[in-house]
């Protein structure tokens, strides 16, 4: 892989990203999840192995453009995994939320379960939107898994209320049911903060 495009003045992370998933969607159509934790462990490793060579300032314009890459295709990844429960949220489609956080686990599990350091390690490197609290105990911290559905269950949260927010006027069956559906996700996250 050809890094030296990364110090071009011009260079465009998202055309090069764009590019990267075009090449992937023909050489193997559906296999985007693959493609893209392929592509960040490539970029990880590069900027592990640069940080080794002891070329600090000669490299140091490429290592930023890379773990900037980095953290734009871990904002990708997260993106696509959020988008179907935004558009739920915005439907207010409780059950079809529910299922689909449900499901999440079994999609993260190939990413957490291989050993594979540079995997783990571009994981771990990017940040991801609506990270724990400061000062918090957070054991999800430990294991990229748990790292990601905080992450997503902090997203959802927040989306719920912002959409919540914009309700412009509710009837009483709606507020009852509003009422009820929040005490239902309190309870679901009262039972699995403790579980843990």
């Amino acid at each position: 892989m050809d890094f030296s495009k990364f110090l071009a003045e011009d260079f465009d992370v998202k055309d090069w990203v764009n590019g990267a998933f075009k090449v992937a969607q023909k050489d193997a159509p559906g296999k985007t999840d693959a493609h893209a934790s392929t592509l960040v462990m490539k970029l990880q490793l590069f900027i592990q192995e640069e940080k080794g060579t002891g070329n600090s300032s000669l490299l140091a314009e490429t290592r930023s453009a890379l773990t900037r890459l980095n953290q734009q295709a871990n904002q990708l990844a997260f993106d696509s995994v959020f988008l179907q429960i935004k558009q739920q949220l915005f439907l207010l489609n409780k059950p079809e939320i529910g299922q689909y956080i449900m499901s999440l686990p079994l999609h993260l599990e190939p990413f957490v379960t291989q050993e594979d350091p540079a995997l783990e390690l571009a994981l771990h490197t990017g940040k991801l939107p609506y990270p724990p609290e400061q000062g918090d105990d957070v054991p999800e911290l430990e294991n990229t898994a748990d790292y990601w559905l905080g992450s997503i269950a902090r997203a959802t949260m927040q989306t719920y209320c912002d959409v919540i927010l914009q309700l412009p006027e509710l009837s009483l069956h709606a507020t009852k049911q509003l009422a009820t559906d929040i005490g239902d996700i309190i309870v679901t996250s009262w039972h699995h903060y403790h579980q843990q």
